[in-house]
């Protein structure tokens, strides 16, 4: 039996101290230097501010619920438009002390240091390793996404806190029915109002849990009432209003961005091409691209991953049963994510909606590497390897035939099966067939990394420095170059969507038509009309797709004062210059490409009417 000799469970689960004194000041100076690096690119170009302009879109809801107005993004008209309520309530409480801007940048890197804390703890309890947990907090502290996310004014430092943390104490509870066990699932049930993906902690917990249950001689109902009871009570206030202002239990983001894509919908409306997608593209496509996020992450981290997992599950103690379900989360979480909300890919944004998941990626390599611990699972290992390299050969060797059978069905209607359709289902097996390859030759080298040879060699000091050095070099350098990246964003943010909502500020009042409605409406102080549908539920479905029906929209029932879009992103709006008189171009720098990327604004001139707006009086700061 594999046995750790760092691991002493007992000591650690009965140990108060939050992290040793001098590791949490290493740390907490680390994060700060990480911090004002950001912080320093973003001041030499423009005034503090957000990368995103979705974070000025909780901040209007703030706004409106610190001032009276409700849970509203126009006031007074309730919208179930937040994806993370729990945020923006948070957002709500510190707005009149804080302002817009402090607020998010302030709890954000706050409870991104709290969530790396509970990483720690995480790490302490499943390895017993203390130098092992040390490196990872350090490691995570001059991570790029993390501190970009922290910085971002959005709400990934929450759920990462309630996230982790709740994992911790899901690990650290000894039985099925402690107090701790309970908190974890509270923990877990907040987390899902501040992200709804982390429900997947959730059932994941729900899911071992189960299987231990049954495995009980006592089998009482009572602790199964307890956890349905705590989230039940958590999310039947945000599902009420949920169904009271979008007629479903989802909030209308879900709707605007994912409705008809993800299992759920295809299988309700009985979409058996959306549901073929749900099951077999979107997954694939999400894990692809968490996988080659982690490879730029850390490269050497994400070869010894596979190593860690297995090491995590070779070990028999009281934690096997929550280790086996750990490794298996990690696995999954992303797949499941592509197959019930599918949007754009899983990293978009810079990680932001799986932060709390690069920890966990990064516990598993550093376990791969540092942790003494011998795999039990070798000779399976190197099968495993062999077989994917074989069937990733055979993808390559077989994908024109496989895309000829497959393209009709997967990619178009017999009816209307293209050349383009069979082109791209081609390079989808090919492709498929080399990420196979590359999975087989990572489960290779978990293999190498289980030889005792290797395990040994791992033990010598110099080794294990040069590594340590390796990783916080890959980390740090990149820390740097996208901070770079941060302060263009904040300066594109500032430049074009807080400057417009400043200039309509300076117009009086009206309605405002625009895709990007977080900064314009919160400085304008319009109403907006929003083109993406996520506040504006009024406008059909069909139309947050296609511009020209949008547009058709506003003509017959909200003729608008004012429009602020793209014009690459909404083409037929911008080519109405019958009705749109341009008063502003908003860019940032004077290149063609600046221009190719510049928001227009736009006086409308709607023909044989009045505008059909009512003012409205919004303060603009605390």
């Amino acid at each position: 039996m594999p046995v750790n000799k760092n691991l002493d469970l007992e000591t650690l689960c009965s140990h108060n101290n939050l992290v040793p004194r001098r590791t949490l000041l290493l740390f907490t100076a680390l994060f700060l230097l990480s911090c004002a690096i950001y912080f320093d690119w973003s001041f030499m170009v423009t005034e503090p501010g957000y990368p995103l302009d979705d974070a000025w879109i909780h901040q209007v809801f703030a706004r409106n619920l610190a001032t009276g107005h409700g849970f509203s993004f126009n006031p007074d008209i309730p919208i179930a438009g937040a994806t993370a309520p729990l945020w923006t309530l948070l957002l709500a409480v510190i707005w009149p002390l804080l302002g817009p801007v402090a607020s998010g940048l302030i709890m954000g890197a706050l409870l991104t240091w709290l969530a790396l804390i509970g990483t720690y703890k995480v790490a302490t309890i499943l390895t017993g390793d203390e130098k092992l947990s040390r490196l990872l907090l350090f490691g995570c502290a001059i991570c790029w996404p993390l501190i970009w996310n922290a910085l971002s004014g959005m709400e990934v430092g929450l759920y990462s806190s309630l996230s982790l943390w709740g994992l911790y104490f899901y690990l650290k509870a000894e039985s099925f029915d402690s107090r701790l066990n309970y908190l974890s699932y509270l923990l877990f049930s907040l987390a899902i109002l501040a992200r709804p993906e982390c429900a997947l902690f959730w059932v994941a917990a729900a899911v071992r849990d189960f299987w231990e249950w049954l495995r009980s001689p006592k089998k009482s109902l009572s602790p199964w009432l307890w956890r349905f009871l705590i989230l039940g009570v958590l999310m039947a206030p945000y599902f009420i209003f949920n169904y009271s202002t979008t007629g479903t239990l989802f909030p209308q983001t879900y709707i605007a961005k994912s409705q008809g894509k993800g299992f759920l919908s295809a299988l309700i409306n009985g979409d058996l091409k959306h549901l073929l997608k749900s099951i077999f593209a979107y997954p694939y496509f999400y894990l692809q691209d968490f996988l080659v996020n982690l490879i730029y992450l850390s490269p050497l981290l994400f070869l010894a991953a596979m190593s860690g997992m297995l090491k995590m599950i070779s070990i028999d103690d009281r934690l096997k049963s929550k280790r086996i379900m750990l490794v298996l989360f990690g696995l999954l979480y992303v797949p499941i994510m592509g197959a019930i909300a599918p949007v754009l890919n899983a990293t978009y944004q810079s990680m932001r909606l799986i932060a709390n998941l690069i920890p966990i990626s990064f516990l598993f390599g550093l376990a791969g590497l540092f942790w003494t611990v011998q795999s039990r699972y070798g000779k399976i290992t190197l099968l495993v390897g062999a077989a994917l390299g074989f069937l990733g050969g055979l993808l390559i060797l077989l994908d024109k035939l496989i895309a000829g059978f497959g393209a009709r069905y997967l990619v178009q209607d017999n009816s209307h099966f293209s050349i383009s359709d069979y082109t791209n289902l081609a390079g989808v097996v090919r492709n498929t067939g080399v990420n196979i390859i590359i999975l087989g030759a990572v489960v290779a080298f978990a293999f190498l990394l289980s030889l005792e040879i290797a395990q040994k060699a791992l033990t010598a000091r110099w080794l294990r420095i040069s590594l340590v050095v390796v990783i916080i070099a890959a980390l740090f350098i990149p820390l740097i170059l996208y901070g770079q990246q941060y302060a263009l964003n904040v300066e594109g943010v500032n430049a074009m969507d807080r400057a417009i909502g400043r200039r309509l500020h300076g117009l009086g009042h009206g309605e405002v038509a625009t895709g990007d409605i977080g900064a314009i409406a919160y400085y304008s102080g319009m109403k907006v009309f929003d083109l993406r549908g996520l506040v504006s539920p009024e406008l059909p479905l069909n139309a947050v797709f296609n511009d020209s029906l949008s547009f058709d929209y506003m003509l017959k029932h909200n003729r608008v004062d004012y429009v602020a879009i793209y014009p690459e992103h909404f083409g037929y709006i911008a080519g109405r210059t019958d009705i749109l008189n341009a008063i502003g171009i908003y860019m940032v720098g004077e290149t063609a490409d600046a221009r190719d990327r510049a928001i227009i604004l736009y006086r409308t001139n709607w023909p044989d009417s009045a505008t059909n707006n009512q003012p409205l009086h919004i303060p603009q700061k605390p």
